[in-house]
């Protein structure tokens, strides 16, 4: 009963709705006859709610048994009129003609799909499987098909089969970057497979070489791996002339501090400004680790000076260092919070106070420490020391 369906839909539009089902009712209900529907009569209908829904009504329809209909109103929402349609509408159009009998203009489609270059196709409906499934049985050479399909296997938990279509995605084009990248971390997550998950990785650098989370991310395997020197050479071969993405600067000032180049650490963090999330403090506490260690070295260095040496340089360097590990810069974006773990900096200017003679202020360095929040065991532990002292 189409004029019963089209009073239905008027009355929950008039209501004010962006729900799918009536948009695409009256869509087809406006033009009267079913049999008169063209691409033009449903383009005004579909734009109406095309822009608040990624996919337009397809499956219902197809559930219904309305394969023309489908085809028709997804061509008409995401196809005419698109300079450069994506992949997915096209697959999809091609699966409806396909059920229709059309194979001349499925086939087309499926040629025009899979030569569709598009970065961020990620199917996540499990209608989406039969669709990838016969552009693959029609021609089992489509590499973007089997990553697509990888990628929808891996959203719906099945990462057996996903693996399977990457695998056979990468076979096919080893420029498919996404799939190698999603069979590294495959490698690395669910195998504990670090050499693999490096090798894929580097593969999909080599398809991609200017996608910068493929260097963070192999970076993060080579320092899992114990490897941290080999992790700098590759995060340092991307151009510091150009735009680094922050966490790759944050993630290489860390693995500086962590193989003891803190002076690379703290050059790199005073020349980068970032723009962090609330409660975000990673920046702060590499910039502050880095300066305690440095100054730990200077202090030793010190403490180690043949008798009659002066050794003063040496404190003097170490206490700029404990003082700046207890300052917030600026281009951090890292404020000092309400209760800050400062006790293990505190405690090292106590150390170098004293050993410069200046007690006095030493005993205010461990008073401050010991003061401190007891949060985190390396706080704890140096407002231990520090309460050591002050006895």
């Amino acid at each position: 009963d189409s004029s019963r369906a089209a009073s239905l839909a008027r009355a929950v539009l008039e209501s004010g709705t962006i729900r799918l089902v009536p948009w695409a009712v009256a869509a087809l209900t406006e033009v009267g006859s079913q049999d008169a529907l063209s691409e033009a009569d449903l383009a005004a209908g579909a734009a109406r709610f095309a822009a608040s829904t990624e996919w337009v009504g397809e499956a219902e329809f197809a559930d219904l048994g309305l394969a023309r209909e489908a085809a028709a109103l997804t061509r008409a929402a995401l196809v005419a009129g698109h300079e450069s349609p994506r992949p997915l509408p096209l697959y999809t159009i091609a699966y409806f003609e396909h059920q229709l009998g059309n194979e001349d203009e499925s086939g087309s489609l499926l040629a025009q799909a899979s030569a569709t270059e598009a970065d961020h196709v990620f199917p996540s409906r499990p209608e989406m499987i039969a669709v990838l499934r016969h552009a693959i049985f029609d021609n089992p050479d489509d590499a973007r098909a089997n990553a697509y399909l990888g990628n929808l296997y891996a959203g719906l938990g099945r990462l057996d089969e996903a693996e399977q279509a990457w695998r056979r995605a990468v076979e096919l084009d080893d420029a498919r970057s996404v799939a190698a990248r999603n069979l590294g971390l495959l490698a690395w997550k669910r195998d504990a497979d670090l050499s693999a998950a490096a090798n894929w990785h580097r593969a999909a650098m080599a398809a991609r070489p200017g996608d910068q989370t493929l260097y963070r991310d192999l970076a993060r395997i080579l320092v899992e791996k114990g490897e941290a020197g080999e992790a700098i050479g590759v995060l340092e071969d991307l151009s510091a002339d150009e735009f680094r993405r922050p966490d790759v600067i944050v993630l290489l000032a860390d693995t500086y501090t962590k193989v003891g180049r803190f002076d690379d650490a703290i050059a790199l963090l005073e020349a980068t400004t970032f723009n962090n999330r609330e409660g975000v403090r990673d920046t702060w506490e590499i910039f502050s680790s880095a300066h305690i260690e440095r100054g730990i070295e200077h202090f030793d260095r010190a403490a180690a000076a043949p008798v009659g040496e002066d050794s003063s340089a040496e404190l003097e360097a170490a206490l700029a260092d404990f003082d700046a590990a207890v300052t917030y810069p600026g281009n951090l974006n890292a404020g000092r919070p309400h209760e800050p773990l400062e006790a293990r900096a505190e405690y090292w200017r106590g150390m170098v106070l004293e050993a410069t003679g200046e007690t006095e202020q030493a005993r205010q360095a461990w008073q401050s420490c010991a003061a401190g929040v007891r949060g985190g065991p390396q706080q704890q532990e140096h407002i231990r020391l520090c309460e050591a002292k002050l006895r």
